[in-house]
């Protein structure tokens, strides 16, 4: 369950940004959907609970949106399995594999010589 934390991203707009959450058991992410050449974006966050060794599950009681992550080989597939509507466009959804975005190497500090 470690080492999921970072960020995915899929094309140029899509992002899955994946945090560690307060137990072992969770994580914080963030979801940003730009498809269509901006035609259909959203955004969705919230805590996701793991339910196996590679799958979460979020969900919050009163709202209808359940999004299922899938971590496998650098990457996060997302499948939608309850009406998100209300955080996205209509006709588009959050489902996607996004891979992991490389991350960035602070720049080593200029030395006067």
């Amino acid at each position: 369950r470690e080492g999921h934390s970072g960020d995915y991203k899929s094309g140029p707009a899509g992002l899955v940004s994946i945090r560690d959450g307060k137990t072992p058991g969770e994580f914080r992410f963030f979801i940003h959907l730009d498809q269509n050449g901006g035609d259909c974006t959203g955004e969705v966050d919230g805590v996701a609970r793991f339910t196996g060794k590679s799958t979460a599950e979020f969900s919050q009681q009163g709202d209808p949106c359940a999004i299922r992550f899938t971590f496998s080989h650098n990457q996060v597939e997302i499948k939608e399995t309850g009406g998100c509507g209300a955080y996205r466009g209509v006709g588009c959804y959050f489902n996607g594999v996004y891979r992991r975005a490389a991350a960035r190497k602070a720049a080593a500090p200029h030395r006067k010589s």
